[in-house]
């Protein structure tokens, strides 16, 4: 989704997936991977007696039997975003023989909502996304776009 005014524009591009459910198993002790997350450290103790997660046992799960770890997956995300303006036209930009000159910011990923620990949505494999997978970069471009 874009606009233009004058000499700026804008574009957008939003994703979003609604009543969507992800397996999520949780290998935190497994493949050399120190990764814990925040829903298995609510585990029980005489001070936490509320604890949602069925800790301390050998193995976070109990080998993907349940629902547990199934959670919602529905999301949002402000996939792509960029300003720009332009400079095409102006008289100096004429005189010095530039026929096109645009200057702008962009960035990926800027923006994330979901109810799921992270985003690891798009590095997502299958398997076991969680063992250690690097989370979606976020990204930011400042550049200038010109031609003669």
């Amino acid at each position: 989704m874009g606009a233009s005014y004058k000499r700026f524009s804008a574009y957008v591009q939003l994703f979003g997936i609604n009543n969507v459910n992800r397996y999520v198993s949780q290998h935190n002790f497994y493949a050399d991977t120190d990764i814990l997350f925040a829903h298995v450290r609510d585990y029980w103790s005489k001070d936490n007696q509320d604890a949602t997660s069925f800790l301390p046992r050998w193995k976070t799960q109990a080998e993907n039997i349940g629902d547990y770890y199934l959670l919602d997956a529905s999301s949002f995300r402000l996939r792509t975003a960029e300003i720009s303006y332009s400079l095409t036209g102006m008289k100096w930009v004429k005189n010095s023989g530039i026929s096109n000159l645009r200057i702008y910011i962009n960035g990926n990923n800027l923006f994330f909502w979901s109810r799921l620990t992270d985003d690891r949505e798009d590095t997502y494999s299958g398997g076991s996304a969680e063992d250690g997978a690097y989370p979606t970069m976020r990204r930011i471009n400042l550049g200038i776009d010109l031609s003669f």
